[in-house]
């Protein structure tokens, strides 16, 4: 008999309390519900920011999954660039050559110009051909000392 009145206890509704007794739980339960929500709204960041900010928010220099995914997409992205890269960084060293190569031949170009209208010149022939071919106007006389 005493299991029964164990059992019997334990299985007691809320209507066999009595209506009072129900409603006051529930009253008590709101208003410890109540209580835990302002407590949490009202408790200020201790960083100093709106009150209830702070809360669930990971401890600081925790790797959070948000951060995790977006550190992964930032590898992969560097993963999917870097021979891009590497190809552009060569096409921009041999381009530069060119370049240089383009510069030295321009010069060249403008020096063999000079060099052409120097020789449309007779005086320029002339003194060329006294220096380079040791040759002499008729009627002048060429000495040449050695040693």
């Amino acid at each position: 008999m005493a299991s029964r009145l164990r059992f019997g206890a334990a299985s007691r509704s809320t209507s066999d309390l009595g209506v009072d007794d129900a409603a006051r739980r529930r009253a008590e339960r709101k208003a410890l519900a109540g209580n835990i929500r302002r407590s949490q709204a009202i408790e200020p960041d201790p960083e100093g920011g709106p009150a209830g900010s702070r809360r669930g928010a990971p401890p600081q220099g925790a790797l959070t999954g948000r951060l995790l995914i977006i550190l992964t997409l930032l590898l992969f992205a560097a993963m999917l660039i870097a021979p891009q890269m590497k190809v552009y960084m060569q096409q921009h060293r041999e381009v530069a050559e060119l370049q240089a190569d383009i510069d030295a031949r321009t010069l060249e170009n403008e020096q063999l110009k000079a060099q052409a209208q120097r020789y449309s010149d007779s005086a320029y022939i002339k003194q060329q051909a006294r220096d380079r071919l040791f040759m002499v106007m008729p009627g002048e006389t060429r000495y040449l000392v050695s040693g």
